[in-house]
This record gives structure tokens, C-alpha cells and sequence, in this order.
């Protein structure tokens, strides 16, 4: 009975996280964990469609590293659980991978990342790389793909 309290109050936990979200178009929603399975069971689909269609609409060159990673690993897990929300957020994309990009550097056969002018760490940068491997194996986009294992390698 415990476990079900627990997970009835996660539950409620991220669907008071989506909401609020949701009422200012904030791009932190993509940096919670599995959000992008609650915004299928979400019961109305108008507050998530709305969420989705709002942040992609931002400017993601503003964004953070964090928050346009979450954009492409909520992106790619939709693909496969609701596609119809995946493609709401099909305007912000290639920003996303734009912005990523721009964050990294070679330096010495190694890639670096850096946000205002702070190097990620390690599991940061692994992240992201591993973020591109799944949204570029899931767009089957080859280039992604290796980029994504070029900075997991690094």
C-alpha cells in the first residue's frame, strides 16, 4: 500500500510539474525525468499539446545545454510513445542541434563543451552525446549519430 501511495504522489508530483509548465511555456519541463512518459498519460491532451507547441515556438539558441537536451530526448521518446506530440515539437529541432553544436569545440582530438564559457563535466557531456546517438539513430540521421558517439568518445 506504500508503494502505491509512492507512486500515486509521483504521479501527482509531475503532473503539477507539467501544468506549471505548461502556464508559462517553461523549457524546464524537459529536464524532468521521464516527463515525456507522463505527458502521454497526462489526462488532458490539450495542456500537453499546448506545453509542447509553446516551448518549441522559444528560441532555443537561448536556451540551456540542459534544457535543449531534454527537448531532443523527450523529442525521441515521443517519436515512439505519441508521435503526434513528438511532431509539436518538430519547429525546435534542428535549433537544438544547432545550439549544441556551437557549444563544442576540438581541442587537442578531443571534443569539449562549454556553456558561458564553463566547460560540462564529464557526465554532462556523455549525456548529450548519448542524447544524439538515440535522436539521431531514431531520425536515422547518420551524421548525429556520429557526432553523439564522437563526444561519448572523447
Amino acid at each position: 500500500e506504500n508503494m502505491n501511495k509512492n507512486l500515486e504522489q509521483n504521479v501527482s508530483d509531475n503532473y503539477a510539474q507539467l501544468e506549471r509548465c505548461a502556464a508559462g511555456n517553461l523549457l524546464d519541463v524537459f529536464a524532468i525525468r521521464n516527463i515525456a512518459f507522463y505527458m502521454t498519460i497526462y489526462p488532458d491532451s490539450s495542456v500537453v499539446e499546448k506545453l509542447l507547441s509553446g516551448c518549441a515556438s522559444q528560441d532555443m539558441m537561448k536556451a540551456t545545454l540542459t534544457q535543449v537536451t531534454g527537448l531532443l530526448q523527450v523529442y525521441t521518446e515521443l517519436s515512439s510513445l505519441n508521435p503526434e506530440f513528438a511532431a509539436l515539437l518538430n519547429p525546435a529541432l534542428a535549433v537544438c542541434v544547432e545550439r549544441i553544436g556551437n557549444a563544442c569545440s576540438l581541442n587537442s582530438n578531443f571534443i569539449t563543451i562549454s556553456e558561458n564559457d564553463t566547460f560540462l563535466s564529464v557526465n554532462q557531456a556523455v549525456e548529450i552525446g548519448i542524447t544524439l546517438i538515440r535522436y539521431g539513430t531514431a531520425t536515422m540521421d547518420d551524421v548525429l549519430l556520429k557526432s553523439g558517439y564522437a563526444i561519448v568518445n572523447s
